[in-house]
């Protein structure tokens, strides 16, 4: 991958994606989130991008679902906040909010 040009930034949801794999699997993982307040930022010094939360730089982001299955991620850097999933009843997912 070229560092230089191998993100570009979608102004309109500040979600950044890549050209290889990896980092596709990763922007799909996090698109449900996105009218949630999740972003996710790629780096040219990171090979992962961070999360963000309302704009907050997230240190670990956990989607439980109800069923028993979960999803967790950290941020490379310094955040300070955990965000987790909401789900109603029937496991839609509802929200993302502080833990």
């Amino acid at each position: 991958m070229d560092w230089d040009t191998g993100f570009e930034q979608n102004d309109t949801d500040l979600i950044e994606t890549a050209d290889d794999a990896d980092s596709t699997e990763f922007i799909i993982d996090f698109a449900p989130y996105a009218d949630y307040g999740i972003t996710i930022i790629g780096t040219v010094c990171s090979l992962l991008p961070n999360v963000y939360y309302q704009g907050e730089f997230v240190k670990i982001f956990f989607d439980g679902k109800n069923n028993g299955d979960y999803f967790m991620y950290q941020s490379w850097g310094v955040g300070d906040i955990f965000v987790e999933t909401v789900y109603d009843e029937d496991g839609n997912l509802i929200g993302v909010e502080k833990m």
